[in-house]
C-alpha cells in the first residue's frame, strides 16, 4: 500500500464531509469556496462546482490504495456527492441560484427534514469510522515480530521513527472548523480555570478580611493607568492563592474575567506551561463570536502553532486578536488571572511568560490587566527586573502589618469553629477567645498553618482533644516556617493508631512513606482507587492510610476523585529533610521517582497488548468509544503510567543498560505503548519521551539512540 496514495485519499474524504456537513447544516458559519476562500454565504452553483471537483478528487483516488475500508468509505462520499448533486440541480432548475445565508434552507424546498438529517448522521459516520480506521492502522506500521528481535535498544531508534510518523501523517489530515478547530486545535488544561470543578471547594476570602489589599487590586483592575501587571507575592501559607480566586470571582461576575490559569506542580497540565498560552486563548475565544474567529484564523494561518514557542503562540493567539477588538468592545480594563506562577515547572518558561504579559502594554484599542501570584522566588524576582517600573505593581503579603493579618486569620477562626460547634453541639463559648489567640499566635501569619489546624481539629471525633493537642505541640514562639513543620509532624503523627504494636506501626509508616512518597511527585493527580492499581497495594488499605490525612489532604469520598494536596507547603516539607526531622515521614525524592519508574513499568508490562481497546472491527462512533472503551481498558492508572513513566525515571537518575528492566519493556510492548498514547491523544508526548531515553541512554561510552535529532511531530 502506498503511503502517499492513503494519506490522499483520507484527506480528499475529510474535505467532501466537511464541506458537505458545513453545506447541509442549520447554522450560518463561514463556507468554502472553490478557491479556498472563506465567505459568509454562497450561492447553489458555487457550491455544485466546488462539489464536483471534491467528488472527482474522490473518484480518482478510489481505487489507488488497496485499503477496503478507505475504499468503501470513498464509496459512500460519492454516493453522497451524487445526491448533494441532484438535489442542486433540483434548486436551479427551480431558478432559485442566488447567494444563500444557509443551503440548508434551499434544501429543504427539495428534500424533507428527514433526508437532510440521515445524510449528516451518514456523514459523521463517515468521519467516524475513518478516524477508527486510522488508529487501527497504526498497529499494521511495523511488526511485532520486528520489536521483538531487537537485540539492543540502537536497534529500536528506526523502529520508533516509523511508527510515530506512520501516526502523524494519518492524523494531521483532519481539520475542524470553528468551535471544533477550538477545541481540537487548542489544547487546554482544563483544571486551570478557578472554577473548574476540581477547584469548586476551593476558599475564597472571608467578609472583612483582606480588604486593604483586595480594595488595592480593585483600584488597579478599575482604573485607566500603565501599570498593567500586579504582582501580589508572599510566602507559601500567606493565602495568595485565596486572594487570586476572590478576584477572579468578582470580575468573572463582572463578566470582565477574559481568563484564569491557576498552576499546580504535580497537577498534570497545570503543572507546566505546554497548555498555558492555549487555555488561556481557548478561555478569550470563548469571550465574544468575534475573538473566537479570529483565534479560529489564527490557528488555520499558522499550523501547529501550538507546538511553536510561548513567544509564538503568545502573539497569534492572543495579543493578536485582542488587538484587532474596537475600543467599545470592552471599554473596562478586561482581566487575566494567574495564580501561582512559581509552580510552572521550568524557570526559563517562567521567565519567558513574564516578558510575555510586560509585552501586553502595546494593546491599544482593549486594557489588559494581568494579576499575578507568586512566591518571591529567584527566577521570577529575575523576570520582573526585566519588565519596566512603569509596567507593574508589587505587594508583599507577608510584609502586610502582623496586627491586621491576625485579626483576619481570628475572623477565620471564629467562622470556622462556629461551624464545628454546630456540627458537634459544642458549648456555645467553645473554644474560648484565650485559646483562639493561641492558635493565631501559632500560625505566624501563615493562614495555610490556620487552615490545617482547623481540618485537623474538625477531622477528629473529639475536636475539644484535638484543639488541646494543636495548643501543647505549639509551644512557645517560633518562626513560622517551623510552626508550620510542627503541624505537619502533629497531623502525621496522629495518623498512626496508638494502640498499633511495634510491627503493625512500622508496617503502617513504610506504607505512608511509600503512598505520600508517590502523592507528592506525581505529574498529574490520581484517585484512590488509579493510585493503589499502580503501586499495587489493595484499594481498601490505601483509603484506610489516608483517610486520617484529611488535614493536609484533599481524600474525595466518591470513587474516581482525584487525592489533592491542601497547599504545596506539604510536599515542600516532605521533601526536605531538614524540616521533616521525623525520618517515618520524610521522603528521598529520587528514591520515590525511581520506586514509581517501576511501578509504572510493571503496570504497564502486565496491561499493554496488542489491540487493547479491540478495534479490529471500525465501527461505533468515536465518542463512544471515548466513553466506554476508554475508561474500561485504559484506566487513569494506566494512562497516568504511559504518560509520565520517563520523566518519573529521568528523575531517580538511574542509568539505562541493554537489556535492563526498560529496554525488556521497549523490546516487548513499544508499538502497544505508542498504540495507548495515540489512543489517548499523547502521542507528541511519546516523542519527547523517546527523545529523553535517548538523551540518557549510554551504550559503550556514547549516547545516541531511540530517536535521531531530526525527528519531528508537527
Amino acid at each position: 500500500m502506498e503511503a502517499l496514495a492513503v494519506v490522499g485519499l483520507v484527506r480528499n474524504i475529510v474535505q467532501f464531509v466537511d464541506f458537505s456537513a458545513k453545506l447541509i447544516s442549520k447554522s450560518t458559519e463561514l463556507y468554502e469556496s472553490s478557491e479556498g476562500a472563506l465567505q459568509e454565504n454562497i450561492d447553489t452553483e458555487t457550491a455544485t462546482n466546488h462539489l464536483i471537483l471534491l467528488n472527482s478528487n474522490l473518484k480518482d483516488a478510489a481505487t489507488s490504495t488497496g485499503d477496503r475500508v478507505l475504499e468503501t468509505l470513498c464509496q459512500s462520499c460519492i454516493a453522497a456527492a451524487k445526491e448533494l448533486l441532484a438535489a442542486l440541480d433540483k434548486i436551479k432548475s427551480k431558478g432559485e441560484n442566488g447567494r444563500r445565508e444557509s443551503m440548508r434552507k434551499a434544501l429543504l424546498s427539495v428534500w424533507n427534514k428527514k433526508d437532510i438529517e440521515k445524510l449528516e448522521r451518514r456523514l459523521a459516520k463517515i468521519k467516524e469510522e475513518l478516524n477508527l480506521h486510522i488508529v487501527v492502522d497504526i498497529r499494521k506500521q511495523v511488526s511485532q515480530f520486528k520489536l521483538e528481535q531487537s537485540r539492543s535498544l540502537e536497534d529500536l531508534s528506526q523502529t520508533a521513527k516509523e511508527i510515530i510518523d506512520a501516526i502523524v501523517q494519518k492524523q494531521d489530515v483532519f481539520r475542524e472548523d470553528h468551535c471544533e478547530i477550538i477545541q481540537r486545535g487548542l489544547p487546554n488544561a482544563a483544571e486551570a480555570v478557578f472554577n473548574s470543578f476540581e477547584r469548586q471547594h476551593d476558599p475564597q476570602c472571608l467578609p472583612n478580611t483582606r480588604v486593604d489589599i483586595l480594595n488595592e487590586i480593585r483600584e488597579w483592575a478599575d482604573e485607566r493607568h500603565e501599570r498593567h501587571i500586579f504582582w501580589l507575592s508572599g510566602f507559601a501559607g500567606t493565602g495568595k492563592s485565596t486572594i487570586a480566586r476572590t478576584i477572579a470571582r468578582e470580575y468573572y461576575e463582572q463578566e470582565r474575567l477574559g481568563a484564569s490559569f491557576f498552576f499546580s506542580r504535580g497537577g498534570g497540565d497545570v503543572g507546566h506551561a505546554r497548555k498555558f498560552v492555549s487555555s488561556i486563548a481557548l478561555q478569550l475565544a470563548y469571550k465574544s463570536s468575534f475573538l473566537r474567529s479570529c483565534v479560529c484564523k489564527a490557528i488555520e494561518e499558522h499550523s501547529g502553532i501550538t507546538s511553536q514557542a510561548l513567544r509564538d503562540q503568545w502573539n497569534q493567539l492572543v495579543l493578536r486578536p485582542l488587538s484587532k477588538l474596537n475600543n467599545t468592545t470592552y471599554p473596562s480594563p478586561l482581566i487575566l488571572v494567574v495564580d501561582a506562577l512559581d509552580e510552572c515547572d521550568g524557570d526559563d518558561d517562567v521567565k519567558r511568560i513574564l516578558q510575555l504579559f510586560s509585552e501586553a502594554g502595546s494593546l491599544k484599542t482593549v486594557q489588559l490587566r494581568i494579576f499575578v501570584t507568586s512566591r518571591p522566588e529567584i527566577p521570577i524576582r529575575h523576570g520582573f527586573y526585566h519588565v519596566p517600573g512603569a509596567k507593574h505593581q508589587d505587594y508583599i503579603l507577608h510584609n502586610i502589618s502582623p496586627s491586621i493579618v491576625d485579626h483576619d486569620i481570628t475572623i477565620y477562626f471564629e467562622y470556622n469553629f462556629r461551624i464545628i460547634r454546630q456540627e458537634r453541639s459544642l458549648a456555645g463559648d467553645w473554644p474560648g477567645q484565650q485559646d483562639i489567640k493561641c492558635l493565631v499566635r501559632n500560625a505566624g501569619g501563615l493562614f495555610i498553618w490556620a487552615a490545617t489546624a482547623y481540618r485537623y481539629i474538625s477531622d477528629g471525633r473529639y475536636p475539644a482533644r484535638r484543639l488541646s493537642t494543636i495548643l501543647q505541640e505549639g509551644g512557645s514562639f517560633t518562626a513560622p516556617e517551623k510552626q508550620l513543620n510542627k503541624i505537619y509532624i502533629t497531623v502525621l503523627k496522629g495518623s498512626i493508631d496508638q494502640d498499633d504494636d511495634d510491627q503493625e506501626a512500622e508496617e503502617l509508616y513504610d506504607m505512608l512513606k511509600v503512598i505520600l512518597g508517590s502523592l507528592v511527585i506525581l505529574y498529574s493527580s490520581l484517585s484512590t482507587v488509579s493510585l493503589a492499581g499502580l503501586l499495587h497495594i489493595p484499594e481498601v488499605e490505601v483509603y484506610q492510610t489516608l483517610e486520617r490525612l484529611h488535614a493536609i489532604l484533599d481524600v474525595p469520598r466518591e470513587q474516581g476523585g482525584s487525592v489533592r494536596l491542601h497547599h504545596p507547603s506539604f510536599r515542600d516539607f516532605l521533601l526536605d529533610k531538614q524540616r521533616c526531622s521525623d525520618e517515618n515521614f520524610w521522603v528521598d525524592e529520587k528514591k520515590a521517582h525511581g520506586t514509581l519508574a517501576n511501578n509504572c513499568i510493571q503496570f504497564m508490562s502486565g496491561k499493554l497488548r496488542k489491540d487493547i481497546c479491540g478495534l479490529h472491527a471500525p465501527g461505533a462512533l468515536a465518542k463512544e468509544l471515548k466513553r466506554d472503551r476508554i475508561e474500561l481498558y485504559l484506566p487513569a492508572e494506566l494512562q497516568y503510567a504511559c504518560q509520565y513513566w520517563v520523566q518519573h525515571f529521568q528523575k531517580s537518575e538511574a542509568r539505562l543498560h541493554d537489556n535492563g528492566q526498560i529496554h525488556i519493556f521497549l523490546r516487548q510492548h513499544l508499538l502497544h505503548w505508542f498504540e495507548t498514547l495515540s489512543l489517548i491523544g499523547k502521542i507528541s508526548d511519546g516523542v519527547t519521551m523517546v527523545g529523553t531515553l535517548e538523551s540518557m541512554l549510554t551504550v559503550s561510552g556514547s549516547i545516541n539512540i531511540l530517536c535521531s535529532s531530526d525527528l519531528r511531530l508537527m
